[in-house]
């Protein structure tokens, strides 16, 4: 599916395309008006430095909306009448709060300005990666599905993520933007790991409690390292934008 980003009369042909005497949707393309549905941007006509940050304001929402996960049907879902029941399901959404973010990171590294801010948003989805492993690995050693639940606050926040940097022309203010909304993530992952490894302490099982701490520390640890950043140049530069 693609969307036409106008520019000149070229686009007028680019719309014909669409029309009875090419039609190429018979081909599988799907002409969209909006970036959030669209895989492809097709510029019609020459950009010029007044349409640039136009531009890249709608290819960056596009790439950033195509992270977010589509709700799916209503699946099976689990009943919860015991303490183990609850600790179980927490597991299970944040293995779904791991997966959107490692799949959002790539996209928030891309279009991060600052070097040393790709390189945080890279790590960190490494991290990320191997710690949904961790906890798939503890759902299958309680003989749980990892996949059952899906995190929709989640989803809410990587969604404001894409809308702050929609809005952002600004290099520089983007990427202060980048960080709080980073930060705000980190935060949630923060909250949600405290609560399981307590719920694991409850249910004595210290060998899960002792993989949650080691995700939890290194979720405040990314934490740091973003304030870091912060406060050492990117604020400063957003400041001075």
């Amino acid at each position: 599916m693609w969307t036409t980003f106008g520019l000149a009369c070229c686009a007028i042909e680019q719309m014909q395309v669409s029309m009875p005497r090419y039609d190429v949707e018979r081909f599988g393309a799907a002409p969209r008006a909006s970036p959030r549905q669209s895989d492809v941007m097709i510029v019609s006509g020459t950009l010029c430095n007044k349409m640039a940050p136009a531009l890249r304001r709608v290819h960056d929402r596009m790439r950033i909306e195509q992270t977010l996960p589509r709700r799916n049907k209503k699946g099976p879902s689990m009943k919860i009448t015991t303490f183990k029941d609850m600790y179980i399901a927490e597991l299970q959404e944040l293995v779904s709060a791991e997966s959107q973010l490692a799949a959002a990171l790539p996209s928030m590294a891309e279009v991060a300005s600052h070097l040393s801010l790709k390189d945080a948003f890279s790590r960190h989805q490494r991290e990320t990666v191997v710690q949904g492993e961790r906890l798939k690995a503890l759902l299958r050693m309680h003989g749980a599905d990892p996949n059952l639940h899906t995190d929709q606050a989640m989803q809410a926040l990587i969604g404001e993520t894409a809308k702050m940097v929609s809005i952002l022309p600004n290099d520089d203010l983007r990427d202060a933007a980048l960080i709080a909304s980073a930060q705000r993530l980190k935060h949630y992952e923060i909250a949600a790991y405290g609560s399981a490894a307590a719920l694991a302490g409850q249910l004595d099982l210290r060998d899960d409690q002792r993989l949650l701490h080691d995700s939890l520390e290194e979720k405040r640890h990314a934490d740091m390292l973003l304030t870091a950043l912060a406060k050492g140049e990117i604020n400063q530069d957003a400041l001075a934008a």
